[in-house]
């Protein structure tokens, strides 16, 4: 999936399956509409807050929540595959591109797109 195409997409749902937390993304321009889902396994940082390392995802949850029902002004992806999303809000995400020492494949990748 190309990154830009979230851009104007706004959050459905954040949440934590198994032991990778996610983004769902929602389109509305296209009928019907699509909801993507963006699942991280690197360090991350919403806004001020960065990934402590819990096991249970606390430090995520409690964090993710200011991405909900937001909308995505802008997304950025470096060189290094280091990705940030930023919405109209002012609130950011942004996942390194880099594995962990617990990273088990992808720093961070896109379920397949389905639609509504």
């Amino acid at each position: 999936m190309d990154v830009m195409n979230l851009v104007d997409c706004f959050v459905i749902e954040v949440g934590m399956r198994q032991s990778w937390p996610f983004v769902v993304f929602c389109d509305n321009r296209q009928t019907p509409p699509t909801e993507t889902r963006l699942y991280i396994d690197a360090q991350w940082t919403i806004n001020e807050t960065t990934d402590s390392g819990d096991s249970d995802g606390t430090s995520w949850m409690i964090s993710a929540v200011e991405l909900n029902a937001a909308t995505v002004r802008n997304v950025l992806l470096d060189t290094d595959q280091n990705l940030r999303i930023e919405t109209i809000d002012g609130d950011s995400l942004t996942v390194s591109g880099e594995a962990s020492r617990t990273t088990v494949g992808p720093p961070w990748w896109f379920a397949p797109t389905r639609s509504l």
